[in-house]
């Protein structure tokens, strides 16, 4: 009898264990740091800007790394963004803005700005239809809050080849493709009729 239950006892601790010793799958996270702070001196024409990002494609929402083959879209089972798509492009507007000495206010913020900036990121995915592209498309439309006008309004749409068709080198290939964006916007800000 004592043998018995011995044996039953150690039967149900080797199936409760048995759990804890499963493989754990591993799943990477990426980040794409990519925005340099710069100090600009012209801070006479300093406007408030709010930023607010649209999730109208909730795709982009998320921390999937998304990818396309032919017509397909499915995202990367190991591996994952450390921030949204979104994030990081709301990342990189924002430090433009700043970088053309504007005041910066957060979408969720109740405070009296000058600007709204609507921001809507449309593509942010990896291309493995032929070869291997980044692609990444953002609009901006920058809108008075005084007369509810829409001041300017911009797409900025880039695609980078890769060397790898892997997720680590879409990481390297989105990092290059912010960098460009960064710039764009801060030549796109400073032509503006709202600077001067």
């Amino acid at each position: 009898m004592k043998i018995r239950i011995n044996l039953m006892v150690g039967f149900l601790s080797v199936i409760l264990f048995s759990g804890c010793l499963q493989k754990q799958s591993i799943t990477n996270e990426h980040i794409v740091e990519f925005v340099e702070a710069k100090q600009n001196a012209n801070t006479k024409n300093k406007k408030t800007i709010k930023l607010k990002v649209s999730n109208q494609n909730n795709f982009y929402s998320t921390t999937k790394m998304w990818y396309k083959n032919k017509h397909e879209f499915s995202y990367f089972a190991n591996n994952k963004w450390a921030m949204s798509p979104s994030n990081m492009v709301y990342k990189t507007i924002k430090q433009s803005f700043i970088n053309s000495s504007n005041d910066i206010v957060d979408g969720y913020s109740t405070a009296k700005t000058n600007y709204l900036c609507e921001i809507e990121v449309i593509d942010f995915y990896q291309d493995f239809t032929n070869g291997s592209n980044v692609v990444m498309t953002v609009q901006i439309n920058l809108i008075s809050q005084t007369t509810n006008i829409l001041v300017g309004t911009k797409t900025f749409h880039y695609s980078q080849k890769t060397e790898i068709a892997n997720s680590k080198s879409g990481v390297f290939g989105y990092s290059e493709i912010l960098k460009r964006m960064s710039s764009d916007i801060q030549v796109w800000i400073d032509n503006l009729n709202f600077i001067s």
